[in-house]
């Protein structure tokens, strides 16, 4: 039988119960925090509250519905209560709750998953978000940092790892006039950001070493892979032109202040399940639980990667167990050189050593990448990261073969592959697709892939007429413009594809239903950065351009090199970034915030 519980504090309260075959059901019991804050009563606004019930691996929900105004205070201790009864022990179970406003789901929230046992008492604090708006997440020790990691685990957590921290410098002797120079900083921090609760956890003992600009890339097994980056390095903004044009141009070299190379080649990885709690004192499921380990064979050491790599790319190759890590800074010929990672690899989980031969397609630095495909069929598209010469250094696709476990990647416009072209049998030539850093999603259930983007394409002096490198006679980075593409990855063929905001340097996250969120980025190379935010429907048009979605959503803080990471039931959490004063003279660091969208 059932019982009535004490309920939570806050004006309206939820009590979730279960039921158990035997033994006493628990207690569990939620403190509601609307719109993040610490003290919160519930908006006036809210008329009624729904709950779902996932279990298991369950997609369809159990619903029911609470009208506000058939609440009541039943404990007499001034606050309605709320009792969902009727939960299953033993089995993960994971709630939505979401406050209505005239039928209009208007705030979110989520527990979970969690395994309630019989006789159990558990707490759980779940934070309400108000949909559509972006929401500032309180984050001592998180906020200051770019050039980070922040990957989704199973869980529906966040793991934020490492990055820098930002200090004004003295530029070397010999830069030109104007030129602003900042110095960066790792951290072996590394935080879990809890959705349903709305707070980051820092990881017990932090990074086996400090490191930002490496690779952040999800493991089938709920592990996270980080791999290379940098322990220093210094960030140039230089004048284009004339000290006093406002306009700048960046580059970011891993070096300390003796100048020396700080590149690292090494991986760690993250176990979401290590160093849990002896004794879960707070009944709250130990949300900040989570380690790092190293070398297959020395776990409290990193291990080795071939090279040194700043600002590779990175990607799991999708059916398999393996990651691509792709170009980057330092070590020997790392920019044209890639190397697959395999937890499976004979001896334990490391790198596989390539043949001297399995070089990219082209020199590649801070460049972009996806997974598409399955197993045999697996490849990963790898776009951007230099000074394009020529169509054949725009994109290059890697594929595995059977008698190489390291496989082989050639320029997307070898045949088969008709890339860049926009339809068979008609040629044409995209210099102003040379990107740095664009943001690469797959869509459309892997069919096809969005590159957004512009910061890279070189152009014409004093005009917008992109070129290739090599290509004029006096060339320099082209200005303000929307220079996004679709390719359909079976034939190669690319669609110009228009963004209603720029977002060069900006962040991506796809969500759970397909919809991908573009964030963030500068619009012109005066460094302003913006705080919008593009949604994308995960579908394409007759002519194969990405659907972008005309709804303006904001984040709260504009940003460039962020991170922007899916939660669940259609969430994102943004972390970092950068933004500069009218001078770029000094650089701030925005709160980390996050947004849930309207279900599509």
């Amino acid at each position: 039988m059932l019982r009535r519980l004490a309920l939570l504090a806050i004006l309206t309260s939820l009590a979730l119960v279960s039921c158990a075959d035997a033994g006493e059901p628990p207690d569990l019991r939620m403190r509601v925090r609307w719109g993040l804050s610490e003290t919160s009563t519930l908006p006036p606004d809210v008329d009624r509250i729904s709950i779902d019930v996932l279990v298991g691996d369950e997609t369809t929900a159990d619903n029911s519905i609470h009208t506000v105004a058939n609440l009541e205070d039943g404990d007499g201790n001034g606050r309605l209560d709320l009792i969902r009864g009727g939960l299953p022990t033993n089995v993960p179970i994971r709630m939505r709750i979401v406050g209505e406003v005239g039928g209009v789901p208007t705030y979110v929230g989520h527990v979970g998953p969690i395994v309630l046992r019989a006789g159990e008492r558990r707490y759980v604090e779940p934070a309400m978000y108000r949909v559509g708006t972006s929401i500032s997440v309180s984050a001592s020790g998180v906020r200051g940092r770019v050039l980070h990691s922040a990957t989704a685990l199973p869980d529906g957590r966040v793991l934020v790892a490492g990055g820098f921290g930002v200090t004004t410098t003295t530029c070397p002797a010999g830069e030109p006039e104007g030129t602003r120079c900042f110095a960066l900083a790792a951290s072996d921090e590394a935080y879990v950001f809890d959705p349903a609760e709305g707070r980051f956890h820092a990881v017990d003992g932090g990074l086996l070493s400090a490191r930002g600009g490496h690779t952040a890339t999800a493991l089938p097994d709920g592990r996270v892979l980080l791999a290379g980056g940098a322990s220093d390095a210094l960030l140039r903004m230089t004048p284009q032109g004339a000290s006093t044009s406002g306009t700048y141009v960046l580059s970011i070299a891993p070096s300390d202040d003796a100048g020396e190379d700080t590149s690292l080649a090494s991986f760690e990885i993250f176990d979401p399940e290590l160093s849990p709690e002896v004794e879960d004192v707070d009944a709250d499921g130990d949300p900040g639980r989570g380690a790092f380990v190293g070398a297959a064979d020395a776990p409290t050491s990193p291990g080795r990667l071939d090279r040194a790599r700043f600002l590779a790319t990175a990607s799991a190759i999708p059916g398999t167990r393996r990651v691509l890590i792709a170009g980057g800074v330092g070590g020997t010929a790392a920019s044209t050189s890639f190397v697959v990672f395999d937890a499976d690899r004979a001896g334990g989980y490391g790198v596989l050593a390539a043949d001297d031969a399995d070089e990219l397609a082209a020199s590649r630095v801070a460049a972009g990448s996806a997974g598409v495909g399955s197993g045999a069929s697996a490849s990963v598209w790898i776009l951007g990261g230099n000074d394009a010469r020529s169509d054949a250094d725009l994109a290059e696709v890697w594929s595995g073969a059977a008698d190489d476990a390291t496989g082989a990647s050639a320029p997307a416009n070898a045949e088969p592959l008709l890339f860049p072209q926009e339809m068979a049998g008609v040629a044409v030539s995209r210099p102003e697709w040379s990107f740095v850093r664009p943001i690469v999603e797959p869509i459309a259930d892997g069919e096809n892939v969005v590159v957004i983007g512009w910061y890279g394409p070189l152009c014409e002096a004093g005009t917008m007429t992109a070129v290739f490198a090599g290509g004029a006679a006096s060339v320099e980075r082209c200005g303000f413009a929307r220079r996004s593409f679709t390719i359909d990855v079976e034939t190669g063929l690319a669609t110009p594809t228009m963004t209603n905001n720029p977002h060069a340097f900006g962040a991506s996250a796809r969500l759970d239903d397909g919809r991908v969120l573009a964030t963030g980025g500068i619009g012109a190379l005066v460094w302003s950065v913006n705080n919008t935010i593009d949604v994308l429907t995960g579908a394409v048009d007759a002519m194969g351009a990405a659907v972008v979605s005309p709804t303006p959503l904001q984040l709260a803080e504009g940003r460039a090199l962020h991170t922007t990471t899916a939660l669940p039931d259609g969430g994102a959490l943004t972390v970092g970034g950068l933004r500069f004063d009218a001078s770029v003279m000094n650089a701030s660091l925005p709160q980390p915030e996050v947004i849930y969208l309207a279900e599509q």
